[in-house]
């Protein structure tokens, strides 16, 4: 069963937008600019599989933090539902963000707790 709901999505001065969704699985792929700060938070509902496209980032989760460039194309990190993660945006950034969700999908940005 898929469900309908928004195919593009704000959080703060990001963009969001679902390229697909099937079943509880979704691609949402994520742009935000320069300057941008995603507070530490977790999903729910949702396992994710991040993965670093382009721009300059400094990923953190938990207490670790890694900055990737644009050389860094194609880094993935799996974060589990529950797990603390966030990012600064150094010069913009470009991402996809794979979600298995364990109940009816929405969003990242909407399942969203700051941690």
């Amino acid at each position: 069963m898929a469900w309908r709901s928004t195919v593009i999505t704000r959080f703060q001065r990001c963009v969001g937008i679902r390229l697909f969704r099937i079943f509880r699985w979704q691609l949402e792929v994520w742009y935000c600019p320069k300057g941008e700060v995603i507070p530490l938070h977790i999903h729910e509902h949702c396992d994710s599989r991040i993965t670093h496209w382009i721009g300059n980032v400094e990923w953190m989760m938990g207490s670790k933090r890694r900055t990737l460039s644009t050389r860094d194309i194609g880094w993935t990190r799996h974060v589990p539902a529950g797990s603390p993660h966030g990012a600064k945006v150094h010069s913009f950034s470009i991402f996809t963000n794979l979600e298995k969700w364990s109940g009816r999908p929405s969003s990242a940005a909407i399942d969203f707790v700051v941690a």
